[in-house]
């Protein structure tokens, strides 16, 4: 009893330092630039379109007509910064905010970029060549979508509107799929469940780089490994109380995180999944477990979905069980095959176009879609 009283004190107490920390560098954070800086050096992390994001004292997001470079180098940027814009509707998309929860606080809009040194890092070089196989090859948008949490070439509207489109962002359900499937080679290879954890671990640390540390993907990845280090450690904390963790962690790395949907998705609906896993597990069917998970997650999510979109279909909670299955054993396999097989791009296309079809069915069956005004945030709450 004693023991429990320590742990569950050591437990508040890095709840309320965790907490304040938060606070004290969400509401002090200065930017280490200023608007009067006008040269940036730095290494080029992401580029995307006519855009790259480099990282010199912090990052930055640089506009260009022609990005001719690659992940890893070092260039010089010759430019003004610029504060993001505002949205100039109150309840538009907020750019800015956008920007800040991915701690990038300028733009450079018309700048002179000279190289400085060509990439000499090999896991830039892994990243960059991964990225142009994906985008040489047919439907790419779909697969950057699925492999690298890359959504700016992708129309999503028609897969908002039918409340499938979470399928296109890397989660929880992707990256079970990788380590599933990982763990059943690796057990062939390696009987020693340790090692093979360990293994799989460093992958999703090597993933997370390869996304740019897209939230949703960070937060399943580290769910994977705190778990496992857990269970090695002999902890015992609690599923919730793991992801309580990971959220703290994150927020006191970057408190920008609190304004970006993912973030609010990711962690929300994680958390509501973990407390009702009980009830999902009673079920005995896959669609039973698929049909209270899609209640679950489309309840849980709710709030966030009107504050942000103002309207939601319930008839999501059915499309599931239709989309799941079929994203999660025939598209997301054939998209993973296709960048391994050239060939089975083909058999990929057919696929998506099956895909795409049923989703424009489904847009037509609107009965259970209900549109919100634009509510006060104590009504959200």
């Amino acid at each position: 009893m004693k023991k429990l009283k320590i742990k569950l004190l050591c437990k508040i107490i890095f709840l309320f330092i965790s907490i304040f920390l938060i606070i004290i560098r969400f509401f002090n954070y200065k930017s280490k630039y200023n608007l009067s800086d006008n040269k940036i050096i730095g290494t080029i992390i992401n580029i995307d379109k006519e855009k790259i994001i480099v990282k010199g004292l912090e990052k930055v997001l640089v506009k260009c007509d022609d990005c001719h470079f690659n992940i890893g180098d070092r260039i010089e940027i010759a430019g003004k910064l610029t504060l993001p814009n505002k949205n100039s509707n109150f309840y538009a998309f907020n750019y800015k905010n956008y920007l800040l929860s991915q701690k990038i606080n300028y733009v450079i809009y018309n700048s002179n970029i000279k190289l400085i040194n060509k990439n000499n890092k090999w896991y830039y070089f892994l990243k960059q060549n991964i990225i142009n196989h994906i985008n040489n090859l047919s439907n790419s948008s779909y697969i950057k979508s699925f492999i690298l949490a890359n959504t700016s070439d992708l129309d999503k509207e028609s897969y908002q509107k039918n409340g499938i489109s979470h399928l296109f962002a890397i989660s929880g359900m992707h990256i079970t799929f990788f380590t599933s499937f990982l763990l059943k080679i690796l057990k062939k290879i390696n009987k020693k469940e340790t090692i093979n954890y360990v293994i799989i671990s460093l992958f999703l640390i090597f993933y997370m780089f390869l996304v740019s540390f897209s939230v949703s993907v960070v937060r399943a990845s580290l769910m994977f490994i705190f778990l496992f280090i857990n269970k090695q450690l002999k902890i015992n904390f609690k599923s919730y109380e793991i992801l309580l963790l990971i959220m703290l962690l994150l927020l006191i790395y970057n408190p920008f995180y609190l304004l970006n949907i993912s973030f609010q998705y990711s962690f929300l609906i994680s958390f509501y999944l973990i407390i009702f896993s009980n009830m999902i597990n009673k079920q005995k069917t896959y669609f039973g477990k698929l049909l209270i998970t899609s209640l679950i997650a489309v309840l849980a999510s709710f709030p966030i979905t009107i504050n942000n979109y103002h309207s939601i279909n319930f008839m999501s909670i059915f499309f599931n069980l239709l989309f799941v299955p079929l994203f999660s054993y025939v598209v997301f396999p054939v998209a993973l095959i296709s960048i391994i097989i050239p060939y089975s791009v083909l058999l990929f296309n057919f696929v998506i176009n099956i895909f795409n079809y049923l989703s424009f069915l489904c847009n037509k069956i609107d009965f259970l879609k209900f549109t919100f005004p634009n509510l006060n945030i104590c009504y959200i709450i």
